[in-house]
């Protein structure tokens, strides 16, 4: 009887080990996936320098790995801070393929892909709107190509190549940057054998070599021209700005333009730098020195102004710190291996992990870092998240918080520190 019983009762401990064992809910989460963001679609000229930045590349943990495939969708090489220039190629291409990988440091991949126009024509672009009776400005890249000029106009799913009045010959940009004319609302063309109205939502200009009408390129996007007995109010142009989230001081760091305009065309591209005066960007993108102080919030501010003199203002701000992640809004685990990536200083310095509890700010030594050593040598430091770091004045502390930042100051004068922008959070284990 006692025999029985005994079977019995380990045959019911095995089938509570299989349950738990295939409970669904046991399983343990998937890896958080990073968020992979490429940058806005631009124009370049052939043969010229073009930046890429995976500044905008986060994930809730660090990422280890950013990758780049240029001119392919699956060609990649490491680039080790996600940032790299490249060299557009010398033929003209509607849509130059830049794929950026960004892989966390649990596996986790995520991928966007910015298309890059590689083009003689910097504008019309699309996005822009004009009425007949406007003048069309056409602006070139400063290319040694002699050129020929169509207006395309789409209607009804078919694209008529008109000539442009007053430009029936050849263009070389690098002499003549820019050709006008005043749109008509109709072009004669011989092959259509009349007149073909120019009012479309879908034109673009075509650009050919002169001598070779197959190497072609046409607007990057589409514009619209429209019937001026229907006039509406200007509308404000828009004003988007970007760039490195995180410079060290005294070094260049990188901010970028995207603008448009609703009903017409952007005329001036402008950056307020630090609180400065506004300085003209002839292609909006452009590299500043940080201040040689530290600053979390370094305002950078862009200013569009479109043809018809409405303004549009955005403001990207740049973290000026030797620390260039965690700044903010990453979420660890217990456990988790947390990354901090400085900038290159030229400095001896130590490290702290800041835990926040009850509104005061705990620095606490991390194990294996209570000594010095230089962001020249090596920038990235990596160390595993214990659940508590034990402190001479606090005792044991958890590590548990919403609330933390990485601190690091210099070896020789703990007053000098600079601490993460934003704060990260540390969760307990599952």
């Amino acid at each position: 009887m006692k025999l029985r019983n005994l079977v019995l009762l380990c045959l019911c401990c095995l089938c509570v080990l299989f349950w738990v064992c295939e409970d669904p809910d046991s399983a343990a989460p998937p890896p958080p996936v990073p968020v992979a963001n490429a940058g806005h679609d631009t124009v370049v000229a052939p043969d010229s320098l073009f930046f890429l930045s995976a500044a905008a590349c986060v994930a809730p943990e660090a990422i280890a790995l950013y990758e780049w495939s240029v001119g392919s969708f699956d060609s990649f090489s490491a680039v080790s801070s996600g940032d790299t220039t490249v060299t557009a190629p010398s033929r003209v291409i509607q849509q130059f393929p830049c794929v950026l990988r960004g892989t966390s440091v649990t596996g986790a991949t995520s991928l966007d892909t910015m298309f890059v126009t590689v083009s003689w024509l910097m504008a019309p672009n699309g996005g822009e709107r004009y009425f007949v009776g406007d003048s069309l400005h056409i602006d070139f890249f400063p290319v040694d190509v002699l050129v020929g000029l169509k207006l395309v106009v789409a209607r009804d799913g078919e694209d008529f190549l008109l000539n442009i009045p007053g430009t029936n010959g050849a263009v070389l940009p690098i002499a003549t940057p820019r050709v006008s004319f005043v749109i008509p609302p109709s072009i004669y063309d011989l092959a259509y054998d009349g007149e073909v109205s120019t009012v479309s939502d879908s034109c673009r200009i075509l650009v050919h070599r002169y001598t070779d009408y197959a190497e072609n390129i046409k607007s990057a996007g589409f514009f619209s021209i429209g019937d001026r007995s229907y006039p509406s109010p200007n509308q404000p142009p828009s004003a988007s700005a970007a760039g490195d989230r995180a410079a060290c001081p005294d070094s260049l760091f990188t901010l970028r333009a995207s603008a448009s305009d609703p009903d017409g065309r952007v005329a001036l591209l402008e950056w307020s730098v630090g609180g400065g005066p506004f300085t003209v960007a002839a292609a909006g993108d452009t590299s500043r020195v940080a201040p040689s102080v530290f600053n979390i919030n370094y305002p950078c501010v862009l200013r569009v102004t479109d043809d018809s003199g409405a303004v549009a203002l955005d403001t990207h701000h740049v973290i000026v710190s030797w620390i260039r992640s965690p700044n903010g809004g990453e979420a660890f685990t217990v456990g988790d291996s947390l990354t901090v990536q400085l900038f290159a200083v030229p400095e001896l310095v130590g490290l702290k992990l800041i835990v926040e509890r009850a509104g005061e700010p705990m620095d606490l030594n991390v194990g294996g870092f209570t000594g010095s050593f230089s962001p020249v040598n090596d920038p990235t430091i990596t160390f595993a998240i214990p659940d508590t770091i034990y402190d001479s004045f606090y005792g044991a502390v958890s590590t548990v918080s919403d609330s933390c930042r990485i601190r690091v100051f210099l070896y020789m004068d703990s007053q000098t520190y600079v601490q993460s922008a934003g704060c990260f959070s540390i969760h307990p284990r599952p």
